[in-house]
């Protein structure tokens, strides 16, 4: 109730930013529910918790069908209103599924209907379900005590069934009124959702960006590629939907890329504006396909260990350019991974989504997700542990084993806890293969630095050393070890005008 009445309280706060329609209803069904709350303690909550011998027992024993001889008692308004309040809430919830119907459908004309209807509104609400319980009042109510004595319960010399015989259709039909209007509300937004997008597409915003295609969308975020008028340039919006409630997400992004840039590997923030009052947009530097893209396109197979090799090197020293500049990533997985060819030709890895993302002094605030359901997370998060940069780094490691097939912890996210533990406890039986060993030395070495310190050399060297070729000596004849160079270009192939890593 407390935070049922602090949600009333935000709303009636800001009032000017919703329909009145909508913040009336809000008021009004506080008021019934808060009545209803009060009003269960004598019908239900007190009497339901209380044995034969409790404190209150003699009351309810002075008040039974024997000893509660009055020809009229407030007992009896108390359980009028208990199956008042019943359908008082079935039809509050039918109006306000109707308010969204006609919000929906008819906008225009919405407030106007509102306005006209209060009073019938408020009739039907409080006093109507009065009228149909109304012969529980001219009964008698008094209390019960159940069969093993502990606990009592209200009941009327007015049969219940008679009572459950108006309630059930009536319920029913509020039910079925309920799920009609709610499906016709659901398909009209989503032919106005996909109305709004293909309005949206070929359109010019803030005056310069033209919205080519969209790339993703979720209940309140868009992200679409836009071209820049000016310059030509290929950039992506993300709009996010604009409510009272702070998008932390959105912030988070919007503070890291105001704070850090010029970072290698980090997108650009381009632009910042509002569209039609109802989302916030930013524009920034991102092109390419996510990671976890390539991974499904090999269809179980895995990257070729060099390049598993590369992408480690790459990433790792684009989370230490983010922590030298005081920030974690937060939510480093391969979907979080863009791969592109850059002017150059070489393929360039690009860091993305900094919804998570937030200073390493406030890093045990975090905006996360529910820790069991997240595969790339960490042992040390997933117990409640502050999350540190370690955290960003083993989750790097989590994704370059995603990139060899390596899958210790399963699909099950009830199980990735003690999964997570038992590969923590020995990674390196799960790395089988010496040319996969120095990821499972990568995990060892940055949990043992949690202890001892970040030591960005030591992380290197592991790297450099990884793995090894032979390469013949002509003018000797015997075989030298070399190790594969960790800097050296991702290795891929064109297909169908798009690259492939291998």
């Amino acid at each position: 109730m407390v935070l049922y009445h602090y949600v009333v309280h935000i709303v009636v706060r800001n009032r000017s930013q919703f329909k009145p329609s909508f913040v009336v209803l809000i008021v009004l069904g506080c008021i019934m529910n808060t009545l209803a709350f009060g009003n269960s303690f004598i019908t239900a909550r007190v009497p339901r918790n209380t044995a034969e011998n409790d404190t209150f027992s003699d009351f309810f024993k002075s008040h039974d069908i024997i000893n509660d001889i009055e020809n009229f008692s407030w007992i009896q308004i108390s359980h009028t209103l208990h199956y008042s309040f019943a359908y008082s809430q079935y039809f509050y919830h039918s109006f306000f599924c109707l308010n969204r119907f006609i919000g929906i459908v008819f906008p225009k004309n919405c407030e106007k209907i509102w306005k006209k209807s209060f009073w019938p509104v408020v009739i039907i609400i409080f006093f109507v379900p009065i009228l149909i319980v109304h012969r529980i009042l001219f009964g008698r109510s008094f209390y019960r005590i159940g069969e093993n004595g502990d606990f009592f319960w209200i009941d009327s010399t007015y049969s219940r069934a008679n009572i459950y015989t108006i309630m059930v259709p009536v319920t029913s039909f509020c039910t079925i009124f309920n799920i009609s209007v709610n499906i016709i509300c659901y398909l009209k937004m989503r032919r106005k959702e996909r109305a709004f997008h293909a309005r949206l597409l070929n359109e010019i915003l803030n005056g310069k960006y033209l919205v080519t295609t969209r790339i993703f969308h979720s209940l309140d975020t868009f992200v679409y590629r836009v071209s820049d008028l000016n310059s030509s340039e290929q950039l992506a919006m993300k709009m996010v939907r604009v409510n009272i409630f702070e998008d932390v997400g959105f912030y988070n992004e919007m503070e890291f890329f105001r704070n850090s840039k010029n970072i290698n590997g980090i997108p650009r923030l381009v632009d910042q504006f509002y569209y039609m009052d109802q989302f916030a947009c930013m524009v920034m530097t991102i092109s390419g396909r996510h990671l976890g893209h390539h991974l499904l396109r090999l269809r179980g197979r895995a990257f070729d260990e060099e390049n598993t090799l590369r992408i480690g090197w790459r990433l790792f020293h684009i989370l230490c350019d983010m922590h030298e500049k005081g920030y974690v990533h937060g939510k480093v997985n391969s979907r979080n991974v863009l791969v592109e060819i850059g002017w150059s030709g070489e393929i360039e890895l690009t860091l993305i989504d900094f919804s998570h993302t937030v200073e390493i002094k406030d890093s045990p605030n975090i905006v996360s997700e529910p820790c069991p359901t997240v595969w790339h997370s960490s042992i040390s998060v997933m117990t409640g542990n502050p999350y540190t940069i370690y955290d960003d780094f083993v989750s790097m490691v989590f994704l370059l084993m995603d990139t060899q097939d390596i899958n210790p912890m399963g699909n099950d996210p009830q199980l990735f806890p003690s999964l997570k533990q038992a590969f923590h406890e020995n990674p390196m039986e799960f790395f089988d293969e010496e040319e996969t060993e120095w990821i499972g030395v990568l995990y060892k070495e940055f949990e043992n630095q949690r202890t001892t310190g970040f030591d960005r050399a030591k992380i290197e060297t592991i790297f450099s050393n990884a793995l090894t070729l032979q390469s013949s000596e002509s003018t000797v004849g015997s075989q030298a070890e070399s190790y594969v160079n960790p800097r050296s270009h991702i290795t891929y192939y064109k297909n169908n005008g798009s690259e492939w890593i291998y």
